[in-house]
């Protein structure tokens, strides 16, 4: 039996800029990709996604094709603020480690 998945719709932005070398990134619609993000990984982001509307998800995963559907199964998923206190905490630790 397989596990419980929270699933829901995302937009891709197109990115502030792209490395040089690569092609100019296309002027057509983004991309809809259907999400599916394990319950476990989703109850680790959803207070703070509830308690910060301007809090936006992190998602790492594997992209496929279902028939014309863009589907990423996430593999990873954190928040912003979650990552940015992440980050924090480790600055801190190693500043007061010997």
């Amino acid at each position: 039996m397989r596990g419980q998945a929270v699933v829901f719709r995302m937009q891709g932005r197109p990115p502030g800029s792209l490395p040089r070398g690569l092609p100019p990134v296309p002027t057509t619609p983004p991309m809809t990709w259907t999400v599916m993000v394990a319950v476990r990984q989703w109850n680790r982001v959803k207070d703070s996604l509830t308690a910060n509307p301007d809090d936006q998800l992190i998602i790492e995963g594997y992209p496929l094709m279902q028939g014309t559907t863009h589907v990423l199964l996430a593999q990873s998923c954190i928040s912003m603020l979650q990552q940015r206190a992440q980050k924090q905490a480790q600055r801190a630790q190693t500043e007061t480690t010997p």
